[in-house]
């Protein structure tokens, strides 16, 4: 029998706690995610302990606390059986009227017990204040992927990863996706050497802080908490929606010259794509610092309170069949679909993958080649073709988008277009990347059918094709969409050359923020 050693560590803390101490949690929820000033957001909460306190936060490069209320009345309340699909449903617990002059921006919940310390005392939960006069101040709106966020969470017993395909967005929000401790060590990607078998350091990570599956791909802290820090240090401010404000409230857009999106964006809505892309034609630009980005089609219910996404057993989507298949919740590249992602980003998940995390490119650069180094996009960087760019801080990691290329006579690739991308699109630098496959993966991180078979089958028709998606590039790409200008950076880690202070990638996104938002 082998012991954990830091598990029974942890059970030995846990069970030296008072009684009343270690029995003590607490939870919660906002009746909604997007707000604007003046309106009120109620607090669901549930706790073991006789009274709680909040504290929220507008998260930036200082955070500061703008509200605080202690002494609000506690109650424990059940979770209801299929919580995950049909919310948490329970009372409000007290409520707030947004001040008017709240500015735009991503606010941070903290519920905690009032002396009954406990293991899990406290919580968190978000949301976003959206502008009393969009577009004025700012001329850029930074979309926090919400839906996203709902995919990965699995408070209530499932997620999208895990059998679900229903999940509600009134729910407390699992640890570790609002604010992560420790957050230089709580990248997924592997940055050193890799590991035996390929395992990730990041495991070592959740284990020690106690956080569930998941947390690593989402979430404020690995990725927008880290370009907003950076972009207001710089001097840089945008206001702020979420996923659901482009399904429910399209016409925010229309006050904006640019929409900008970090790290990762993977789902959604057919409303969401008809709102950002008829908007790019009229002249809306959009920089996208991503990856694994708009891969999955998802479909909002009950008023924007539950997503779905059937994901792997699309065939099971009730759409299927009738005059709304075009919303099946499967992948956007899918034939039954045939609304490839390359025609929004210029790239595509199926044509990358995965860099430096199991097994995949184990041990590349980090970094991007340089080709087009003449392109306004690199001005001031000093880079020249065949350049590295982001290997300091390896920013090629984790998911990465790339698309069907080929080599000109010139020695620059360029897109054959068969994917979706505009073949006048500019392919400004590249990097290997794989998706996960049978031969090159280790088993912990195959799901229910491998990546590269996945993309066999929606794309080709024939999962035995699936060698094709096993060598692809990430890429940086920029082209022009109507009247409108569309940058794709490529990967989730853009924002860690940010972070770590790389003064090329640091001119990269200025360049792309001072052109783009004019």
């Amino acid at each position: 029998m082998t012991i954990n050693l830091r598990a029974l560590v942890l059970l030995l803390m846990i069970c030296s706690m008072p009684l009343q101490a270690k029995q003590v949690d607490i939870e919660g929820y906002t009746s909604g995610l997007s707000f604007a000033p003046g309106e009120t957001v109620d607090f669901h909460v549930s706790t073991t302990a006789p009274s709680y306190s909040i504290r929220i936060v507008r998260s930036g490069a200082i955070d500061e606390i703008v509200w605080q209320k202690s002494g609000i009345s506690g109650a424990k309340h059940p979770v209801p059986e299929r919580a995950w699909e049909e919310g948490a449903q329970w009372p409000v617990s007290t409520s707030l009227k947004l001040p008017n002059d709240w500015e735009s921006g991503y606010y941070i919940v903290t519920f905690m017990t009032e002396g009954v310390p406990g293991y899990r005392d406290q919580s968190e939960h978000f949301f976003v204040v959206r502008s009393a006069k969009p577009g004025k101040t700012n001329k850029a709106l930074l979309v926090i992927p919400t839906s996203t966020y709902h995919a990965y969470n699995l408070w209530g017993g499932h997620n999208l990863y895990d059998g679900g395909h229903k999940v509600s967005t009134l729910r407390p929000i699992m640890p570790g996706i609002i604010t992560k401790p420790d957050i230089d060590e709580a990248r997924l990607a592997d940055l050193g050497e890799p590991s035996e078998a390929y395992r990730p350091e990041f495991f070592d990570y959740m284990e020690k802080h106690d956080f569930p599956m998941w947390v690593g791909a989402v979430g404020w802290a690995s990725y927008s908490q880290l370009f907003v820090q950076w972009a207001e240090r710089e001097g840089y401010n945008f206001d702020y929606a979420t996923s659901e404000d482009l399904e429910l409230r399209p016409e925010l857009l229309d006050n904006y010259q640019l929409m900008v999106s970090i790290g990762h964006d993977e789902y959604w809505s057919w409303n969401m794509r008809d709102a950002v892309e008829s908007r790019i034609e009229k002249g809306l630009n959009v920089a996208w610092f991503v990856g694994n980005s708009v891969y999955w089609q998802v479909r909002y219910e009950d008023n924007g309170t539950r997503m779905v996404c059937y994901k792997y057993d699309a065939d099971q989507d009730p759409v299927k069949g009738t005059d709304q298949e075009h919303t099946l919740t499967t992948m956007w590249s899918a034939r039954s679909i045939n609304r490839p992602e390359n025609a929004l980003l210029g790239l595509s998940f199926n044509y990358a993958g995965y860099t430096r995390i199991a097994g995949a490119t184990p041990n590349s650069a980090g970094g991007y080649q340089v080709y087009r180094s003449d392109h306004w996009v690199f001005e001031n960087t000093g880079l020249r073709w065949g350049d590295q760019l982001g290997i300091k801080d390896t920013i090629v990691a984790y998911e990465v988008d790339g698309l069907r290329y080929q080599i000109n006579k010139e020695g620059m690739p360029v897109p054959t277009g068969e994917d979706g991308t505009p073949t006048d699109a500019t392919i400004l630098a590249m990097a290997p990347a794989s998706l996960w496959n049978i031969e090159d993966t280790p088993q912990f991180a195959m799901g229910a059918i491998p990546d590269a078979e996945m993309a066999a089958l929606e794309i080709t028709g024939d999962r035995k094709n699936w060698r094709q998606f096993t060598r692809g590039m990430a890429a940086m790409i920029v082209f022009k969409k109507g009247k409108g200008t569309v940058f794709n950076a490529g990967t989730t880690d853009w924002v860690w050359g940010l972070r770590g202070g790389d003064q090329r990638v640091e001119q990269v996104t200025r360049n792309v923020l001072n052109r783009l938002a004019k």
